[in-house]
C-alpha cells in the first residue's frame, strides 16, 4: 500500500498583536507552511508587555523541542512574506527589557524564512545555540534558510548564542556574513526609515503601504524549492504596493 505523503498545511491570513511572548512559536512542526497572505504583523507596543511568566517577547520563537535534540520530526516550519514590527520606532527607543528579538530559532530548530521584513526590534535576527544540539548545525545542512529578507532599525541586526557544550566554531560575525551571502539577497538597513513604511508605528492605526522606492516593493524571490506551493509576488514583507488586505476587518 502506498501511503501518501501529508499535505502541508496552510495558513492564511494571519495578523498577531502585542503578544504576550512569542507568536507565533513553533515546535514539532514538519509540515507547516505559511505563504503569502499569511502575512504576519506584529505592532508591539514599547511598554511592558502582558506577560506574567516574565518571559522574552520576540516575533517569532522557533524550538524542535524544549531540550533542542535531534528527535524527528524535526521543525521545519516555512515563512514568507511576514512583517514583523517591534517595540522600536527609532534606535533611541528602548522599549521594555522582555523584548529580545524578532526572530530566534533555537534548540535545534530548521525554519526558514523568506521575503519577509523585520524592523524595530533591539535584535533582528538571534540564531541560538545554546541549548541541545547546536541550532547553526541547521545552516551548515542548508535546511535553515533566510533569503530574500531586510531587517531595519535593529542596534544588533544578527546576534549568535555559542553552545557551551557543543561548540561549532561559529560567531555572531560568521553568521552575519551567512546572513549577507549575496547570493541569499538578504539585507541589513540601519534605521526603520530607510525601509520607507507609511506609517508602520502609529498603532492606533498602522499604515504599512511601501512609498514610492521602498526596497521592500522589490526583491522577492520564490526559486528556492522549498517556495513551490506559494504565491509569487515581486515585493518582500507583508503589503505591497496599494495592498489593503489588512484593513476594515482589523483593529489595533
Amino acid at each position: 500500500m502506498i501511503v501518501p505523503e501529508p499535505i502541508p498545511p496552510r495558513v492564511r491570513p494571519l495578523i498577531s498583536l502585542s503578544g504576550k511572548k512569542a507568536e507565533p512559536a513553533y515546535s514539532i512542526l514538519t509540515y507547516l507552511r505559511i505563504p503569502l497572505l499569511s502575512a504576519g504583523f506584529w505592532p508591539c507596543v514599547a511598554g511592558v508587555p502582558y506577560n506574567p511568566r516574565s518571559s522574552k517577547v520576540e516575533g517569532f520563537e522557533s524550538d524542535n523541542d524544549a531540550n533542542g535534540s535531534t528527535l524527528t520530526p524535526q521543525t521545519k516550519a516555512i515563512f514568507s512574506n511576514f512583517t514583523l514590527i517591534g517595540p522600536r520606532a527609532t534606535l533611541d527607543n528602548v522599549g521594555n527589557s522582555l523584548f529580545l528579538a524578532g526572530v530566534q530559532i533555537r534548540r535545534n530548530s530548521s525554519i526558514s524564512i523568506f521575503n519577509s521584513l523585520i524592523m524595530g526590534w533591539p535584535t533582528g535576527i538571534l540564531i541560538d545555540a545554546s541549548k541541545g544540539s547546536p541550532t547553526d548545525w541547521n545552516i551548515r545542512d542548508s535546511n535553515l534558510l533566510i533569503k530574500n529578507t531586510i531587517i531595519a532599525g535593529s542596534a544588533t541586526p544578527i546576534k549568535y548564542s555559542a553552545s557551551a557544550t557543543e561548540p561549532t566554531g561559529a560567531s555572531s560575525t560568521t553568521i552575519n556574513d551567512w546572513f549577507l551571502t549575496a547570493a541569499y539577497g538578504n539585507a541589513i538597513l540601519a534605521t526603520n526609515d530607510d525601509v520607507k513604511l507609511t506609517a508602520p508605528f502609529t498603532y492606533g492605526d498602522p499604515d504599512l503601504s511601501p512609498q514610492s522606492g521602498s526596497s521592500v516593493l522589490s526583491g522577492a524571490s520564490f526559486t528556492d524549492p522549498k517556495l513551490g506551493q506559494f504565491t509569487q509576488v515581486d515585493y518582500r514583507g507583508a503589503v505591497g504596493a496599494g495592498d489593503s488586505w489588512y484593513k476594515g476587518w482589523t483593529k489595533f
